[in-house]
């Protein structure tokens, strides 16, 4: 049994929740925006942060941010697809291993099969080999008797002729 799993859709970038903002690191105070409001500025200031567009050293620009956050989104994305291909693929040989390992263990019992039969025979033949010795002495025996018996027969003869 084969199991691949449904492929992966990317799924809307995480929101902000004010519990799951972290403190900010450094000494300035970081105002997230909701992404409607992120999405707006984009569009109304073409690339504008908090300030309309503004991007004065102090003030840091929440859409490099949302950017920055999302980016990091898209990377863990990719790398769980990624990671879900890698098993698939794993999961594609070890399916093949497996037929392959099947395949072999058939061939070593047909193997075993074929062993088995041809001692069975080798066996037969032996026992015929030995039946056809006996048979050979029977007959060099017999042989040896005919001749006996020919020989008593000319001796015979020739005492019935003197």
């Amino acid at each position: 049994m084969c199991f691949f799993p449904p492929p992966y859709r990317e799924p809307p970038p995480p929101t902000q929740s004010p519990a799951r903002v972290s403190p900010p690191t450094s000494l300035t105070t970081i105002r997230v925006k909701p992404k409607k409001i992120i999405m707006k500025d984009l569009q109304s200031n073409g690339g504008g942060g908090d300030n309309g567009g503004n991007n004065s050293p102090g003030t840091p620009n929440t859409t490099l941010v949302y950017n920055s956050q999302h980016h990091q989104y898209r990377e863990l994305v990719r790398l769980i697809n990624l990671q879900r291909d890698k098993l698939s693929s794993q999961q594609m040989e070890l399916t093949r291993y497996d037929a392959e390992i099947m395949f072999w263990e058939g061939k070593t019992r047909e193997q075993q099969h074929q062993m088995e039969y041809i001692a069975e025979e080798s066996l037969k033949i032996e026992a015929a080999g030995r039946h056809t010795e006996q048979a050979i002495k029977g007959l060099g025996s017999v042989e040896e008797e005919n001749e006996i018996v020919r020989q008593q027969e000319k001796t015979l003869e020739s005492e019935i002729t003197n």
